[in-house]
């Protein structure tokens, strides 16, 4: 899991102040359910001039070829399609890609430099288009977590009055969707807050603020137009993601997302999940973890290093937290479950759970094995970390705590101690809540327990004074 207190995206994902605006949903796609988009533009307000506004949480693509977020796609055959999109070329990295191409030939392009790599971020991207501009460089940009992005890989700008195809008449356009290919690329990640202005240039300012500690924060979107084209989805509707907001009625097709697929993880309140980022940051790792689902899903294929909550950050210090995995499995499982040393991954100090319900301690057994896990078996892990010195660890199956509260005694010796969760049984996988999906991926039906500040949906009810691991109970 992953949750980083010092870092600008996630600080400006985090919690705010009572009175801020509330983002309070997100849509959560996974490209094997081809979860999507899909809407053919009627006639424009202006082809030439447009704006897209959205808040994105990346995946974790150590697996996938294709990944990233397609935010607009459109096109009629291949090589010849516009789209803006953040996308894996490198080492499963997401660079930003905004362009427009025929036969394979760019007509204009934007490629950022920078890599944007943090899968526990939501990072706040806006797209202008304004090809009547005089300045060439005035016709197309980019602007992430409020700031207008000028170092490009490739850049290339639309020749004047240039009609682009997004925003086309009677052209399919396509979310997180490769539109133009009979046989087209699904994308997998986290959309919130997604704004749409046909024949308007709004600036960042209209969607996000710098709140008094420097980060990017959403506000309320006010005073703005959205043409005939436009549209505006907060996501809200669990039955239609594509419910259109903004009083246009533009709704688009909802395909492959279903009710659990709204989450609450927003840019308002950022809540942990699986991260397999290694402490030196490296996203090309042969140990990184087979994650869907937007990171909330962990595949069997191990090792797998799922890094977080560790110690020499300070990132949960002074708090007693509670986290659910869900186990699924098709035939066995060969599992473990707990925390590592962060230095090297190995077995001095570690406590942690296995398949066959043994605790272990420093590779050394404490009491016995409580028995296999079974397919649909929810692990609980209670953290009370209020006593820095001493922290405590327990294991929970199916709310009944396995041999006993564990005890691990912090050392400056050791750098950190990281969550850590192997699965190499065949067919298993593990679910993921850490308050922000209650039915863990459409495996369970939820039961709605929240933490005692109200934030959250688990299974099992939270024990008295912890909380779920989300930027509101670790800031505010």
């Amino acid at each position: 899991m992953s949750i980083f207190r010092n870092h600008l995206p996630i600080m400006g994902a985090s919690g705010q102040s009572t009175g801020e605006y509330e983002i309070k949903y997100s849509a959560r796609f996974d490209r094997d359910n081809s979860a999507s988009l899909i809407k053919t533009f009627g006639t424009p307000t202006d082809q030439k001039k447009w704006t897209l506004s959205a808040w994105t949480k990346i995946p974790q693509i150590s697996t996938e070829s294709t990944g990233g977020q397609t935010f607009i796609d459109t096109g009629t055959t291949a090589g010849s399609e516009a789209l803006a999109s953040m996308g894996s070329s490198y080492a499963g990295y997401e660079y930003i890609y905004f362009w427009d191409r025929t036969s394979s030939s760019y007509n204009w392009r934007l490629q950022t430099n920078h890599a944007y790599k943090d899968p526990a971020a939501w990072y706040h991207v806006v797209f202008h288009y304004d090809s009547a501009q005089l300045v060439n460089a005035e016709r197309a940009k980019i602007f992430v977590n409020g700031l207008r992005v000028t170092d490009f890989a490739h850049e290339d700008y639309p020749s004047l009055n240039y009609n682009g195809r997004i925003n086309t008449a009677s052209q399919a356009h396509g979310l997180m969707k490769q539109q133009y290919s009979s046989s087209p690329a699904y994308r997998e990640g986290m959309l919130a807050e997604y704004h749409f202005m046909d024949g308007y240039i709004y600036g960042p300012e209209y969607f996000g603020k710098f709140d008094d500690n420097n980060n990017w924060i959403p506000i309320q979107v006010t005073g703005v137009s959205y043409g005939n084209n436009g549209f505006y989805f907060p996501f809200s509707n669990s039955s239609n993601f594509g419910e259109d907001f903004s009083g246009n009625d533009n709704d688009f097709a909802s395909n492959g997302l279903d009710a659990h697929d709204q989450l609450t993880d927003t840019p308002s309140n950022n809540f942990a999940r699986y991260n397999s980022i290694g402490t030196s940051d490296d996203r090309g790792t042969t140990t990184q973890a087979n994650l869907k689902n937007a990171n909330l899903q962990f595949n069997s294929g191990g090792p797998a290093y799922v890094i977080g909550l560790t110690i020499d950050n300070h990132m949960l210090d002074g708090g007693k937290w509670y986290f659910e995995i869900c186990l699924k499995t098709s035939s066995g499982f060969n599992t473990t479950i707990g925390f590592r040393n962060a230095d090297n991954g190995d077995d001095t100090p570690s406590i942690e759970v296995e398949s066959d319900g043994q605790i272990k301690k420093d590779s050394g057994n404490e009491g016995s094995a409580t028995g296999a896990f079974s397919d649909g078996d929810i692990i609980g892990i209670r953290l009370d970390w209020s006593n820095t010195a001493s922290r405590k660890i327990s294991f929970y199956k199916n709310n009944t705590i396995i041999t006993g509260q564990q005890t691990f005694s912090d050392s400056s010796s050791i750098a950190g101690f990281m969550f850590y969760s192997r699965e190499s049984g065949s067919g298993a996988t593990h679910h993921l809540n850490t308050g922000q999906n209650g039915t863990f991926n459409g495996n369970k039906t939820a039961q709605g327990n929240s933490d005692g500040n109200g934030i959250g949906d688990f299974f099992y009810s939270v024990p008295a004074d912890h909380l779920a691991i989300c930027s509101r109970n670790l800031f505010e």
